[in-house]
């Protein structure tokens, strides 16, 4: 039983010991690439005082509209400057991974964009053949029409 249990912690050390392995080949062939971007706001808070008002008579056709205007003064009360530092962590093995996916995709869209030109080739030569059988036809049964009707008369 104690050689089982000795087996045992050998297999999940040497297991260990792996992991650590190919997390460390991991780390060195795709490395986390870190981006800083700094945002800079400001935001200033401002007090409206009511000022001086004037009345102003507006001749509208026959009559006159009043109207009150009222000017106002500024007056700051606070500004605030906030510096946000964001920090954007890459991760390298799953750019590297979508990157051969987006490859890989754009070969299948070139081949299947080669297929449809290919399709609408022999397309056009399946319309050129079905035009060419159709006028056939139609001089055909024109001659028949007209024999028949040549035929008809004689009798």
């Amino acid at each position: 039983m104690k050689s089982f249990y000795a087996f045992l912690s050998c297999i999940v050390f040497y297991s260990c010991i792996t992991e650590k392995k190919i997390s460390a080949i991991c780390i060195e062939k795709y490395p986390a690439k870190d981006s800083i971007v700094v945002e800079v706001k400001i935001d200033t808070l401002y007090e409206y005082i009511k000022g001086d008002s004037t009345i102003v008579e507006v001749p509208i056709h026959d009559s006159v509209y009043i109207k009150d205007t009222s000017f106002y003064k500024t007056k700051t009360l606070k500004v605030t400057k906030t510096i946000q530092k964001l920090v954007y962590r890459e991760n390298t093995a799953k750019i590297e991974v979508l990157s051969k996916e987006l490859d890989n995709a754009n070969k299948k869209v070139k081949e299947l964009n080669e297929k449809y030109k290919m399709l609408s080739l022999e397309n056009k030569e399946f319309k050129k053949i079905r035009l060419y059988i159709i006028v056939a036809l139609v001089i055909m049964s024109v001659l028949f029409v007209g024999s028949v009707v040549r035929r008809m008369t004689k009798l």
